[in-house]
């Protein structure tokens, strides 16, 4: 029953402020994506268990 929808909370913000927002959202989400990979990464592969806390 779940259907990809729009936001129902809605603000008067500008198309392409919301879509700089968005933009940035996704940048850093995808960073902290990469950042989990690599401290998984160098932790099982190379040993390396202090980069787990960084």
């Amino acid at each position: 029953m779940t259907t990809a929808s729009t936001s129902q909370v809605r603000q008067n913000y500008h198309q392409d402020s919301e879509a700089v927002i968005n933009c940035q959202i996704n940048l850093e989400l995808y960073a902290s994506y990469v950042y989990l990979s690599m401290s998984y990464y160098f932790v099982f592969f190379v040993c390396l268990f202090l980069f787990l806390f960084f």
